[in-house]
């Protein structure tokens, strides 16, 4: 999405005082970041000429930048009433919108501004990000596709075009669009981002990591790319280690990346390093808490001998989803470990109930009744195990 719209002004006859002057100021100040002296000139501006549209809007812009969103509104809101054809003032005012998640709103700003200026090419990308938010793909890609019209050397077009394709699983002609967003602008990081993770959605990994490293190389401080360069790493044969060194950089560059946390944990439980596992596990649930993360959790704990507080793990599984019957056959397999064998057998009874083609709880149930030497009851269950996963595969080649 295109940020926002400084109005610039034409300074025609040499007066004292003059509000041109201090916008033109506030300008510079702007584009140096520096965003309070700005509003300052802006305010100047104001006293001197309260009705001129340009330095509410020009003043708005500088309050958004320092995340004042409702200040800036109704700055915007105020230059609009002072010039309702001012087509800059409502672009503002729906790339505020956007930020706030106000889509729909901002997309009939982004109307507005359309309606008075129909070659107002970044008006039609920014209506076309807020439609991607909205879900409506296929209009979003119409937008993309005028500005395209409009400037056909428009990088960020293309590469907008692309994420909407991907977003409908047109991972293809998504990279087509990347690549040439890439042609029109080599260092465009987001580009070769979005292109990797398309990459990546069609298991071309080693391809996709060679766009994240690029992406990396013009933006070394994305915790995404990272994060994303350590799935496609993972997913490489011998490379797991690699990708926890990313999930690392990622959770250095954010704190509180949750998913980073839980795909450093999977990793790790891999590489048989499940005391580590366990601890990322303990913060990606203290940063949201959810039945997987208790499940995946409790895994870890079997593989080392952890019955009792993987138990408890699972305990918290049922209560936050009753009907998943996985988790009952496995909390049932951590109890038989411990020897608690007649809850074992209720649990596995409780996950066929929940679910008869659940082929673990069979699998289970079977490996316990072998441990007490009830044979002929364990080969009845592996039978029927065996008997839903032949019934399974059949299905898949239909």
């Amino acid at each position: 999405m295109l940020s926002f719209k400084l109005s610039q002004t034409v300074k025609t006859d040499p007066i004292d005082d003059d509000p041109d002057d201090y916008i033109n100021q506030g300008n510079a100040k702007v584009k140096r970041g520096q965003y309070e002296k700005a509003i300052e000139d802006y305010n100047t501006a104001i006293k001197v000429e309260p009705h001129n549209a340009i330095s509410y809007n020009n003043r708005g812009a500088a309050k958004a930048m320092l995340n004042q969103y409702d200040a800036a509104l109704a700055d915007y809101d105020f230059a609009i009433y002072l010039e309702p054809d001012y087509a800059d003032a409502y672009y503002n005012r729906g790339y505020i919108k956007d930020e706030l998640e106000l889509y729909q709103s901002a997309i009939g700003d982004y109307d507005t501004v359309i309606q008075l200026k129909s070659n107002y090419t970044d008006a039609y990308i920014n209506r076309g990000a807020a439609k991607v938010a909205l879900r409506q793909y296929e209009e979003a890609i119409k937008d993309y596709d005028t500005a395209i019209r409009q400037k056909p050397h428009h990088a960020i077009a293309y590469c907008s075009r692309g994420e909407a394709k991907a977003e409908q699983g047109q991972y293809e002609e998504a990279i087509k669009d990347y690549d040439i967003a890439i042609s029109l602008k080599i260092d465009f990081p987001e580009a070769y981002k979005k292109r990797g993770d398309a990459k990546l959605e069609l298991e071309q990994n080693e391809e996709a990591i060679v766009d994240y490293d690029s992406a990396i190389d013009y933006q070394p401080e994305n915790a995404d790319v990272y994060y994303n360069r350590g799935r496609a790493k993972y997913l490489l044969t011998g490379m797991k280690k690699d990708a926890i060194e990313d999930y690392d950089i990622a959770i250095q560059l954010q704190p509180d990346y949750r998913e980073a946390y839980a795909r450093r944990a999977e990793a790790k439980a891999e590489q048989g390093q499940y005391e580590e596992a366990i601890v990322d596990y303990d913060v990606v649930i203290r940063l949201r808490a959810t039945y997987f993360a208790y499940e995946e959790r409790a895994k870890v704990k079997v593989k080392i001998g952890q019955y009792e507080s993987a138990i408890a793990d699972y305990d918290v599984v049922v209560q936050l989803n009753p009907n998943w019957a996985w988790a009952y056959s496995d909390r049932g397999k951590a109890k038989a470990a411990s020897g608690q064998y007649k809850e074992a057998f209720a649990d596995y009874g409780k996950a066929i109930k929940l679910n008869p083609d659940c082929i673990s709880a069979y699998l289970n149930r079977a490996e316990a009744k072998e441990e007490l030497g009830l044979h002929e009851a364990a080969k009845q269950d592996k039978d029927k195990a065996n008997h839903l996963f032949k019934t399974m595969l059949d299905r898949w080649k239909k």
